[in-house]
């Protein structure tokens, strides 16, 4: 893993403050996310928390707008819908089991404005230890690698990438707007054959997270469209 200074807050900060994004949601748990401190709070109107897996008496001095004591966020997603309306950009660090983590891809997926964005932490685990598919005490990536991509890939021709810095920090765009014209084109990788043969690989995994670690560790820079913290530096300063 490339060492940055960057992580998924700044990495939020940066796209927020560049884009006038001013919606914030997270979804987490107790046991992720764990940086809200590190929020540039100015940037938004009202930062909101979805906290599950999440006791009430739970506290780490900072707001928590929805609290879920068990993992059925629906009726706070629909509350969010009702009450909040679209989000401009969404940080997912939930548990990182592949069905958790699937379903708040897609939850926020579903909040999103049109030109929303998406960050998703912990897509780049850098030892096959880190990414075991069980919950265990400590630092623990889970699946979350395989479930990004999984959603990147039926999500289609939109543009996504992977900063090399913090563990993997996906960012999905639901507009390929925010691309000048001349990346859009290296983005649509789906066209390329050696890119193609890779995601049938991937296609074929299933839930075998054992091999998809292994296609993981020979492909990331194709499966993740993965960038170095300075080429996102770079977009943040040059891009749209």
């Amino acid at each position: 893993m490339t060492v940055s200074p960057l992580g998924k807050m700044e990495i939020i900060n940066l796209l927020a403050g560049k884009h006038g994004l001013k919606n914030y949601l997270e979804i987490c748990t107790t046991v992720t996310g764990n940086a809200h401190g590190r929020l540039d709070r100015a940037l938004f109107e009202a930062p909101l928390r979805l906290m599950y897996r999440c006791p009430d008496d739970f506290s780490d001095g900072l707001p928590i707008a929805w609290r879920v004591a068990g993992e059925d966020i629906s009726g706070a997603v629909a509350q969010i819908r009702e009450k909040v309306g679209q989000i401009d950009i969404c940080l997912v660090d939930g548990h990182h089991d592949y069905g958790n983590a699937r379903r708040d891809m897609e939850a926020a997926y579903g909040l999103l404005a049109p030109d929303g964005i998406m960050v998703v932490h912990d897509c780049l685990p850098t030892t096959r230890h880190l990414a075991r598919p069980e919950f265990s005490e400590g630092l623990w990536c889970g699946v979350s690698y395989k479930a990004f991509i999984d959603f990147a890939i039926v999500h289609g021709p939109r543009a996504y990438l992977t900063v090399d810095c913090d563990y993997g920090c996906g960012i999905f765009f639901k507009s390929m707007g925010y691309f000048p014209r001349k990346e859009r084109a290296l983005l649509r990788l789906a066209k390329d054959l050696r890119w193609r043969w890779i995601r049938w690989q991937w296609a074929r995994l299933g839930n075998n997270y054992d091999k998809a670690f292994s296609l993981l560790t020979k492909h990331k820079g194709g499966l993740l469209r993965l960038i170095s913290p300075t080429l996102f530096l770079r977009y943040v300063e040059h891009g749209r």
